[in-house]
């Protein structure tokens, strides 16, 4: 995933991969306005060229944007045309430069204040917790909590700066190995700003929001705490804690507390239940989830230990009694810290050469995918080969290509090969979806046994000539035709009697080829345009059917008057 608007729940909305996506209806009308048209090639933004379309929200379009020179980014258009959209959209952009990429989408640029306003930002390598369990099952329970700290420590940061997010779940925290960072800054709401959105109205899905939400409060931090709850209990169970849906069974299910904790590990089952008890006032505040989840994680706390080295004196007064004799030592280690400065620089460099992750680059070199991708691109099936992504990595044995986000290999493989999405949208015969990528394969198979019949009645034409043609009268091939000779009055010319059989045969033989020739354009229809395109060798045997068959009528006739 990108950094994106995933906030699926707010309006009508297009979604890649696991995500809704209609391209046939490409407006959508919400409260007070109207969505602007999503196109498959975006066009430009400021120095971005825009291709291909990774997600889209109630508000905003993500595309993958590149400049002239630089690394791919991810560029988001204002999309939605209506009061407080322009303030809200700017906002985020705001909200985004203040983060400074801690835990968010880092920004890059942006022009607030164009036509159509846009911004661009950190194209996040990685796949979305909720895609993750749901092609792997339960995360480890390390990588639970890594992942969950990650975001409670953006949260809180977000908190700081005066923000909640109001749509903390699996679906809005891209993972990247055992680091989280979470995306969807667009509905966080700061204390003392206007809200964009009408009162009382539901951010987010049900299943996901804190009792408090449903009853029409505003969202508070608690709200944010109540949200990590649920994702340490779905990431590490597998399951959603409150049945799907926004009917008024999860409403209930939500509001009395009866979440499904079974599969949640013990040692993180108290946090949970803690951070999603019913009343904000009964959880935790996101300092105290931060601290639980450094100590169920000791190894995460390491890179904060720099941080709080000038702050602390207790390592000095620890270090002081043990450490005295070699106190003249330490002017010896500064010769030392110049070899960490050569590690530090040395640790980068592995990682550009090191390309993408193990697992996206076992599907750039899966031939077998490659080669269906192709025919899907080259027959306008962009949205389709999302599908065909998911379904090449539910056949896969290893975890880290399960894990991946369908999307997000697409997009790669598509930029890797210089695709854009509606590229050969014209040769597409079916809508964009899995079952239409189904129905052309099946045409496309049609017209391959067609061709391949059409090709063998030519050929059995060709052998019918030939052997018609050198066996003499009493050829089988011509057996059927001597009635002929028995009804038609003998003909005679320059002593030789015309041979009846044979021009039987011939004519038998033409037909044949007129109908192979009538079947060929049939296959040729069905198949279309575009790959995959096998060898044709039914055109090929029709002429050569046709050559013969002419070739031994000629030959016929100069035997009749030689």
């Amino acid at each position: 995933m990108s950094a994106g608007d995933t906030a699926e729940d707010h309006v009508p909305t297009v979604h890649v991969g696991d995500r809704r996506v209609d391209r046939d209806a490409p407006t959508a009308r919400v409260a007070t306005g109207i969505a602007t048209p999503l196109e498959a090639d975006g066009g430009t933004a400021g120095p971005y060229h825009l291709k291909t379309l990774i997600g889209s929200g109630g508000f905003g379009a993500v595309y993958v944007g590149r400049a002239p020179s630089g690394p791919p980014v991810a560029v988001k258009l204002l999309t939605y045309v209506g009061d407080g959209a322009r303030e809200r959209f700017a906002r985020e952009a705001e909200l985004l430069h203040r983060l400074g990429g801690a835990g968010f989408p880092r920004y890059l640029d942006g022009d607030l204040r164009a036509t159509r306003p846009w911004f661009a930002m950190e194209l996040l390598e990685g796949v979305t917790i909720a895609d993750a369990v749901r092609h792997v099952g339960p995360l480890s329970e390390e990588t639970v909590v890594t992942a969950a700290l990650d975001a409670a420590r953006s949260l809180r940061r977000l908190h700081e700066l005066g923000y909640v997010h109001r749509d903390v779940k699996p679906a809005n925290a891209v993972l990247a190995g055992r680091r989280a960072t979470l995306i969807d800054v667009g509905i966080a709401k700061g204390e003392h700003v206007h809200d964009l959105t009408s009162t009382g109205e539901m951010i987010g899905s049900v299943a996901w929001a804190a009792p408090e939400r449903l009853a029409g409060d505003r969202g508070t931090a608690a709200s944010d705490v109540y949200g990590i709850g649920l994702l340490i209990a779905f990431a590490s169970s597998g399951t959603m804690p409150f049945p799907r849906g926004d009917d008024a069974g999860t409403m209930s299910a939500v509001a009395e507390g009866r979440s499904d904790l079974r599969g949640v590990p013990a040692a993180l089952l108290p946090l949970v239940r803690r951070t999603t008890a019913v009343a904000p006032e009964d959880r935790p505040p996101m300092r105290e989830v931060v601290a639980e989840l450094e100590r169920l994680a000791p190894g995460a706390v390491i890179p904060k230990a720099p941080r709080r080295t000038p702050e602390a004196p207790s390592p000095t007064r620890v270090a002081a009694p043990a450490v005295p004799p070699p106190s003249p030592e330490p002017p010896t280690p500064p010769a030392p810290p110049a070899p960490p400065a050569p590690q530090t620089v040395a640790v980068p460099q592995p990682t550009p050469p090191a390309g993408p992750p193990d697992g996206l680059q076992r599907m750039f070199d899966n031939r077998r995918l490659a080669l269906t991708l192709k025919a899907a691109h080259e027959r306008g099936y962009d949205a389709a080969a999302v599908h065909l992504v998911a379904r090449a990595q539910r056949h896969s044995h290893r975890k880290a290509v399960r894990a991946l986000d369908p999307a997000r290999v697409k997009a790669s493989i598509w930029r890797r090969n210089g695709w854009w999405d509606g590229q050969y949208a014209a040769r597409r015969r079916f809508p964009d979806t899995e079952h239409g990528w189904a129905q052309e394969r099946g045409k496309v198979h049609r017209g391959w046994w067609l061709d391949k019949a059409a090709g063998i009645i030519a050929l059995i034409a060709f052998i019918a000539v030939v052997v018609g043609s050198i066996s003499g009268q009493d050829a089988s091939v011509r057996a059927p035709f001597e009635w002929l000779r028995r009804v038609l009055p003998v003909v005679e010319i320059a002593g030789r009697s015309i041979a009846w059989d044979m021009i039987g045969l011939l004519l038998v033989v033409v037909a044949a080829l007129y109908g192979a020739v009538r079947v060929s354009r049939t296959a040729q229809r069905d198949r279309g345009v575009g790959a995959p395109q096998a060898i044709r060798f039914a055109p090929g045997l029709i002429a050569v059917g046709y050559a013969v068959a002419a070739a031994a009528g000629v030959l016929a006739v100069l035997g009749v008057l030689a």
